[in-house]
């Protein structure tokens, strides 16, 4: 009893210290991501909590002004989570710069319109506005925004172009307003860094950008997302899918956790996932970036994943049929198994059964008995282990879904030949053991030029195996050839061929091995 409670204490201990360990395995990146995708919407609903509250805020009493200001506060909250509640706020805007007369205010509402024509992929409108605000000469204050949105426009339209001289020309313009940015801000300042990095990259010196990225030191996560794509840019040029990858998972992060919608490094990241052959990871995260594109009602992503989703999800319902048919087959092969086992267990017992019982009809000693009953009690257990050891075996490919191993292990003979095998040393060891001169005794009535020759490893041969159980009082050519595994066929020409070598006449000899 204390033993058992010492193996079982034991178990116990192993069991708690395999899930500690588990649980103390620090998670990898791709992991914490995957955990941010399912925890994102927290963080969406604190920010549209504060959200909220600006907008209780925000009354028609006010002055024409304080509406104003609390409107360009509503459409920052916006960016990048709710383009139609920002388009909003930016139209109210638009009203309140013209009933104030207002010329600095009216370009500022009206920058703010040009960021929502490229939101919603109003792109002609959008350089539109920006060619008349440009003719009317932009405030100095407000330079960097336009510069910012100029940049992103032709940006965008050099993208989307399929003519190769209208990308030439988007291109210069995107390079020339990256250029004034670049002007404006104060050097080696965080967007004075950034931009130039992105300009290294436009330029195609990636190890230039990745010099000057490393210096940065972003502190929102808008600011770490920013910086995190860009260098995923740049160890894309260097064809270093491996950095690239990294860069994306902490852009992805910092996007959700900043309660980001309007994003870009889930994507890509998903797309990189799927080339990877991780469909199901992909697939969960390329349906993240749908769902956050369509609730920010951005036009652009949606526009983007568009190209991508179904490719991604026809592969993943591929993946989910291919699952679903290997569990299928596992059952199947599982139940075969199964019952192939219990076929066997019941073809050995009954084996088993009447070789006891023509022990009994033997009737000899008592301590035969014991030796023989023991022994088979011995081969019951080693073949229960080997049994068990089989279905481990199984089950660990199984729940290591190494579904081709256990098909080839399902097609094999090798188990249930092994068996056999030992089931004729096992039988051949315990009749040796009760009639240990049963090979010299049948050799004496063999013709002098007949000599039983076994090979290596064997005690019996076929043909002293069959007249062993001759011996044991079983003498049906089918219960023969049934117990043995041999066809009756055999057993008949064994049987034939043993008379016909026989010093004594054929009809007597079988009586004779029954009393050797």
């Amino acid at each position: 009893m204390s033993r058992s409670c010492s193996i079982i204490v034991l178990f116990l201990l192993g069991i708690a210290f395999f899930l500690h360990a588990c649980a103390s395995r620090p998670r990898s990146e791709i992991e914490i991501l995957d955990n941010y995708v399912l925890t994102r919407y927290q963080w969406q609903a604190e920010r549209q909590a504060a959200i909220d509250t600006l907008r209780a805020s925000y009354s028609d009493t006010m002055s024409l002004i304080a509406q104003y200001e609390l409107c360009g506060l509503l459409n920052d909250a916006y960016r990048s989570f709710n383009v139609d509640s920002q388009a909003h706020y930016t139209r109210l805007r638009v009203e309140l710069a013209r009933r104030m007369h207002n010329p600095f205010y009216t370009q500022l509402a009206n920058l703010n319109q040009v960021e929502i024509y490229m939101l919603t992929g109003a792109y002609y409108e959008a350089i539109t506005l920006v060619q008349v605000l440009e003719y009317e000469g932009i405030y100095s204050e407000l330079k960097p925004y336009y510069y910012q949105l100029s940049r992103t426009l032709y940006g965008h339209l050099a993208d989307f172009s399929q003519d190769s001289a209208l990308y030439s020309q988007y291109s210069r313009k995107t390079m020339d307003f990256r250029d004034s940015l670049l002007s404006i801000y104060e050097p080696h300042s965080f967007m004075y860094d950034l931009i130039a990095a992105d300009r290294c990259n436009a330029m195609c010196l990636p190890d230039s950008a990745l010099a000057v990225l490393q210096a940065l030191s972003p502190e929102s996560y808008n600011d770490k997302a920013a910086s995190a794509m860009t260098q995923a840019y740049s160890y894309r040029l260097l064809n270093n899918p491996s950095d690239e990858k990294t860069a994306l998972i902490r852009a992805a992060e910092n996007d959700l956790r900043g309660a980001i919608r309007e994003y870009i490094a889930l994507r890509e990241l998903a797309v990189l996932l799927y080339k990877e052959g991780d469909i199901n990871r992909a697939y969960r995260y390329i349906c993240c970036a749908m769902e956050d594109a369509r609730a920010c009602h951005v036009r652009i992503r949606s526009y983007e994943l568009s190209a991508i989703y179904p490719i991604i999800e026809q592969s993943h319902q591929n993946e989910v049929r291919r699952r679903e048919q290997m569990g299928y087959m596992l059952l199947a092969g599982i139940g075969i198994i199964v019952l192939l086992l219990i076929a066997f267990l019941i073809m050995r017992s009954r084996q088993v059964r009447q070789l006891s019982a023509a022990h009994q009809s033997l009737k000899e000693s008592n301590q035969i008995k014991a030796v023989y009953i023991g022994h088979y009690m011995q081969v019951y257990s080693f073949l229960i282990d080997r049994f068990d050891n089989y279905r481990r075996e199984l089950y660990r490919l199984a729940q290591n879904q190494k579904y081709n191993q256990i098909e080839t292990i399902l097609r094999s003979q090798r188990f249930t030949q092994e068996q056999v095998n030992a089931f004729y040393s096992d039988f051949d060891e315990a009749f040796l053991h009760i009639f240990p001169d049963f090979i010299e005794k049948m050799q004496d009535l063999m013709q002098p030029d007949v000599e039983f020759r076994m090979k290596a490893g064997e005690k019996l041969n076929t043909d002293l195996r069959v007249y062993a159980l001759v011996r044991l009082g079983i003498t049906d050519s089918r219960q023969i050839a049934e117990m043995l595994r041999y066809s009756v066929s055999t057993i008949f020409n064994v049987r034939t061929r043993m008379r016909n070598q026989s010093r004594y006449p054929k009809d007597v000899f079988e009586d004779k091995v029954a009393v050797l």
